[in-house]
């Protein structure tokens, strides 16, 4: 009987503290702004170069089993995979000359 007085108590102290701590901890904010210079160009290419990383290493994983499709993989990574770089350059460089 004690115990089971000590383990509702102990829940009871739990909850206020929780519910303390909830009202008086300083709220979290969205600190995951978005840089002035992106658009939906780099993030469509950003994600296609990913895509196609994705591809590179599963095709690497399976090299021995199809040396064709590792070697596909591999050429279309290296063909596309510097456009979102210069896709980010291109469109810091006109941002910061018009002042945007």
């Amino acid at each position: 009987m004690a115990e089971e007085t000590e383990a509702k108590d102990h829940d009871k102290c739990t909850r206020l503290s929780q519910a303390e701590y909830r009202k008086n901890a300083p709220k979290q904010r969205n600190t995951t702004k978005t840089p002035y210079w992106w658009n939906e160009d780099i993030d469509k290419k950003r994600k296609q170069c990913n895509k196609l990383r994705r591809n590179l290493a599963r095709a690497a994983r399976l090299h021995d089993i199809n040396r064709q499709a590792a070697d596909d993989a591999k050429e279309a990574y290296k063909v596309r995979k510097r456009d979102p770089i210069k896709t980010i350059r291109a469109t810091k460089w006109k941002c910061w000359k018009c002042g945007a």
